[in-house]
């Protein structure tokens, strides 16, 4: 019996690492107020800067890499990313990291809480392994600052395996960018009262985020090792 469980702690703690790094991943310009131009190897100050009339950054990428909407310069698309983790957990296909990318950056989260990324930084760590990983999930008028108030308020949530990772996040996220106040135009009266009490909305969704107590959170982490144990032994 004591094999058995020493057998779950090391898959538990596997599977935890493969979902969410223990640290921040390195950036050029740092993880908070500058993002970097590849054409002339400079930071630019104010992030919400990005993708917008204010960028003066020249890109090379197509599109540089914004997905602005074809008909509507304002909106921006919403990609849903996912990266199969092989090389912690061999032959598994069950475990998955979810993160999604919006107007030139990356936001994902783990036990390293919410992080954005900018996708232009030679630093990028999904530069090599993301190829046809990303699903377009709708189109967003929200900023930069919009998309950080959400990252801010989902980090004051304790990372969890299987109650609160990287998927939550991104449901939430997702939900929050293409419905609500950032689903279309809306003037910049009252708009921070109205994002903040649609990301409280979301935070309380049951339906998106898990709302169960510990013991179905235990019960739900025995399953996902027993479920990657056969994986392994299966393929």
């Amino acid at each position: 019996m004591e094999k058995v469980w020493l057998t779950l702690c090391i898959i538990y703690n596997i599977a935890k690492i493969a979902v969410g790094s223990s640290r921040f991943a390195l950036q050029t310009c740092g993880n908070n107020t500058a993002y970097y131009c590849p054409t002339d190897f400079i930071c630019r100050t104010n992030r919400n800067n990005r993708c917008s009339s204010k960028d003066t950054c020249e890109y090379i990428d197509d599109d540089d890499k914004c997905w602005r909407h074809p008909d509507d310069p304002e909106a921006y698309l919403v990609q849903l990313g996912r990266v199969k983790v092989r090389d912690y957990i061999p032959k598994s296909k069950l475990v998955s990291h979810h993160y999604i990318n919006y107007k030139g950056f990356t936001y994902e989260f783990g036990s390293y809480r919410a992080q954005i990324l900018d996708i232009n930084d030679f630093l990028y760590k999904y530069r090599r392994t993301c190829h046809d990983c990303l699903k377009p999930v709708g189109y967003s008028y929200c900023s930069y600052e919009d998309a950080n108030l959400f990252a801010h308020m989902w980090t004051m949530r304790k990372y969890h395996l299987v109650a609160n990772n990287c998927q939550h996040f991104a449901k939430a996220l997702t939900k929050f960018l293409t419905t609500g106040i950032c689903s279309r135009k809306r003037s910049l009266r009252s708009r921070k009262y109205l994002l903040k009490y649609w990301a409280d909305n979301i935070l309380l969704d049951c339906r998106i985020v898990c709302c169960h107590g510990i013991w179905s959170s235990s019960i739900s982490v025995l399953f996902l090792s027993f479920t990657t144990m056969l994986s392994m032994y299966t393929y």
